[in-house]
């Protein structure tokens, strides 16, 4: 015979569920806004991700540089960018492209249940990784160990934001060495008029206006006529 031990019931009769219940739907509404604040926040990374990956591809010139915003063609773009474009000379690998494309393709068509999808996730990002390292390193040395790091951190995710950043410095530095540029010319031009000019005032001739004898600089009356020299 099962013998049930019914006591403590009448505590458990006593607890006030509704309280809990409502403490419950109010943690759940919170855990969903920031579900929601989560997701908004992973598409913008990816769009501005994908625009610097797009601005890169359309900088050198690669056909469909919009293909950054597709998941398996962003791969190819990432490869052809980072092991054909900017790897060194002696390292560049068009092989290497197309096996970060394969790995992409694989990683995005098998089940996720599937073993074989795993080694391709991880191989991806491995060689994603590489590529962006390959970028990072011609485009910024000095924080490509960084920005590779935070790369992987993130699932490449971060990788074509790092672009984008380092795009926009790009155009300011340009920007600001074109500015330096138009005034340094601006101010030889005004110091080549000053010279011009103090040559011209101390190669002047004055001439008398009522004998026309030659003047020099400092006279203020004609040694021919007497008339006063304005």
């Amino acid at each position: 015979m099962i013998n049930f031990n019914l006591e403590g019931l009448d505590k458990i009769e006593n607890l006030d569920l509704n309280g809990f219940w409502n403490w419950l739907g109010g943690a759940g509404i919170l855990v969903f806004f920031f579900i929601i604040i989560f997701a908004i926040g992973i598409v913008f990374l990816w769009v501005f991700s994908s625009v610097g990956i797009m601005n890169l591809a359309k900088k050198n010139n690669l056909p469909n540089a919009w293909f950054a915003f597709l998941p398996i063609a962003r791969s190819y773009l990432v490869g052809k960018l980072g092991f054909e474009i900017y790897a060194a000379d002696d390292k560049k690998n068009s092989t290497l492209t197309w096996v970060t494309l394969g790995l992409a393709a694989g990683a995005f068509l098998l089940g996720s249940d599937n073993d074989i999808h795993d080694l391709a996730t991880l191989g991806l990002l491995v060689f994603e990784s590489w590529a962006f390292y390959n970028m990072f390193k011609v485009l910024n040395e000095k924080n490509s160990i960084v920005y590779t790091v935070f790369t992987v951190l993130t699932r490449t995710l971060l990788g074509g934001v790092f672009l984008y950043v380092i795009k926009d410095k790009e155009e300011v530095t340009e920007q600001f060495k074109e500015a330096e540029v138009i005034s340094e010319t601006k101010e030889e031009k005004n110091e080549e008029k000053k010279e011009v000019k103090k040559n011209d005032e101390k190669t002047a001739q004055k001439f008398c206006f009522e004998c026309g004898a030659k003047l020099n600089k400092n006279m203020k009356f004609c040694p021919e006529c007497g008339h006063k020299i304005k």
